[in-house]
């Protein structure tokens, strides 16, 4: 598929942190050839009824802090008058033709094609923020119009459909888009043409918001933004919402969050670690008959007890301030938005990678991506080598650096807590060894004179030190460091090679295929450092 080249002029409402979002509205309709001849003036005739489902799609996103895109064909007939009414309402259009230009050509007449020439003209241009795309479909023509609404189908929040109430048993036609919206739970507000003096019914909108609240990510741009009013303003906050200050603000958020997260871990897990131990310290003193050991169970306990409170005090606050998820999901976003000026010249900004991952995320990396500054360099690919530097530049060896350097924080660590971990497990074994050897040596009469401080440590140690090794054990896990020391490696490795593969292309089609590939290992990166984190991190 061949992505056209879009326009920087994207005007989008701005809410305090994100972009708007966007919702994708598909529009299909029958063409002439499947009316038996109606004429164009019945069509014409809808076009008040089309204008008001537009208005009330837009007014229900505009509820949701978002506006609507259309996706169309450019047919002759419906599709060419929702497309042209959309633009003059300045909803940007975004049109999927089902095969080249050329061969497009041939479903029209001379009198006919200009109209819909204009329109895949002012697509091609980016007018308005809209864009072009073309199939490149080997299958019969009815096919490839069927391909291109199952693709519309793919990114759509909602169907209206221009009909004329008849069943036809072609796959790419209107009726045959109905059902398949239905059948996967889509709103779908059907038009019929023999019947325009008919009220649009209400429930048709009230299903494309339920169907947002379901399954649109909304929830997730109002937790990015709660969670970064909470964090400090970033020191290069410039009052202006752009897309460099919401990357900032995201930053902000997720080092934020991800310094009371690791503070209240890490504290949490000494607390009831050191608790363990006094429990231990305690039952220890009992047992050895170190004298007032009554008193000094109950002063234990009370301490024991202090410790525990502190540490669910910790965990319900830091639980209740989702200071965990705040991190995981923030540094989740701002990374996306790192690679968006990629993803943006190289690939489709409707059709993000992510949206293949986790398509909950697609609308927060679609609606920036088509925000991104740099969305014009689509249209002036002139300089392939020019191309290539930069994103070896900019991108590549920016993150060859960051993971090596990870890499080079994680290793020392890992091997200290793995040090730490082995040396306790050692000393574990050594002492319970020889509080057996002790034990036996009383049982059977080896000696009977009892020692009641060195009692005390051959009860505690072999408590105390295997708490200590699995308290490390814990950290290092948390810490994701273990991991880190060997995939961070293996990812500079990796991203070494993709550079030769970059270098090497020969054409901007394999260097944008090359480089898309690139993203991808990233994009799976940090979907394992997300995965990896929620579950050390679950409570």
């Amino acid at each position: 598929m061949q992505n056209a080249d879009l326009s920087p002029q994207v005007q989008l409402p701005m809410v305090p942190l994100m972009i708007a979002p966007v919702f994708i509205v598909a529009f299909t309709g029958n063409r002439p050839k499947d009316l038996e001849g109606r004429r164009l003036a019945d069509l014409e005739a809808a076009r008040p009824r089309l204008q008001e489902a537009f208005e009330r799609f837009q007014a229900k996103a505009a509820e949701l802090g978002g506006v609507i895109h259309l996706f169309s064909s450019a047919a002759e007939g419906a599709d060419a008058i929702a497309c042209e009414l959309a633009a003059e309402m300045g909803i940007p259009v975004h049109i999927i033709l089902p095969f080249a230009e050329e061969q497009f050509r041939e479903d029209f007449t001379e009198e006919t094609w200009p109209r819909s020439q204009a329109i895949i003209e002012r697509a091609r241009r980016g007018e308005n923020g809209g864009s072009l795309r073309t199939l490149s479909s080997s299958s019969p023509r009815n096919d490839a119009y069927a391909e291109a609404n199952h693709l519309m189908l793919k990114w759509a929040d909602a169907v209206i459909a221009l009909t004329n109430g008849e069943e036809t048993k072609l796959q790419g036609g209107a009726s045959n888009l109905i059902a398949k919206a239905e059948s996967i739970d889509t709103c779908c507000l059907s038009i019929n043409t023999r019947a325009l003096e008919d009220e649009l019914e209400i429930r048709h909108f009230d299903q494309f918001s339920e169907a947002i609240d379901r399954h649109s990510g909304l929830s997730m741009l109002q937790r990015l933004k709660q969670w970064a009013d909470k964090a400090p303003e970033p020191a290069t906050s410039s009052g202006q919402v752009d897309f460099e200050q919401i990357h900032a603000r995201l930053e902000s958020s997720a080092n934020f969050h991800k310094s009371q997260t690791s503070q209240g871990l890490q504290s949490a897990l000494w607390l009831h670690g050191i608790a363990s131990i006094i429990a231990g310290l305690g039952v220890s003193y009992a047992l050895a008959g170190c004298p007032g050991y009554k008193w000094v169970l109950l002063v234990l306990s009370i301490v024991e007890l202090g410790l525990i409170i502190t540490a669910e005090w910790i965990h319900k606050k830091h639980h209740h301030n989702h200071h965990a998820e705040a991190w995981l999901f923030s540094r989740y976003a701002a990374e996306l938005l790192r690679g968006a000026k990629i993803h943006v010249i190289h690939g489709d900004p409707l059709d993000p990678p992510i949206a293949r991952q986790h398509p909950i995320w697609r609308r927060f990396h679609s609606t920036a991506l088509l925000r991104h500054p740099q969305l014009a360099e689509r249209s002036n690919r002139e300089d392939l080598e020019a191309e290539k530097a930069d994103y070896l530049r900019n991108r590549l060896q920016d993150q060859v650096d960051y993971f090596i350097a990870q890499r080079d924080l994680a290793q020392p660590k890992a091997q200290t807590l793995n040090r730490k971990i082995k040396a306790l497990t050692y000393a574990a074994i050594t002492t319970v060894s020889l509080a057996i050897l002790y034990k036996l040596g009383h049982k059977l009469d080896f000696f009977s004179h009892h020692v009641p401080w060195l009692e005390l440590f051959l009860y505690l140690l072999p408590i105390a030190l295997p708490l200590l090794a699995g308290i490390y054990s814990a950290l290092r896990i948390s810490t994701d460091v273990a991991r880190r020391a060997i995939r961070y490696d293996h990812m500079a490795e990796l991203l070494n090679q993709a550079t030769a593969r970059v270098q090497t292309a020969p054409t901007s089609a394999s260097l944008s295929e090359t480089i898309m590939q690139t993203e991808e290992v990233l994009l799976e990166e940090l979907n394992e450092f997300l995965l990896v984190h929620k579950v050390s991190l679950e409570h």
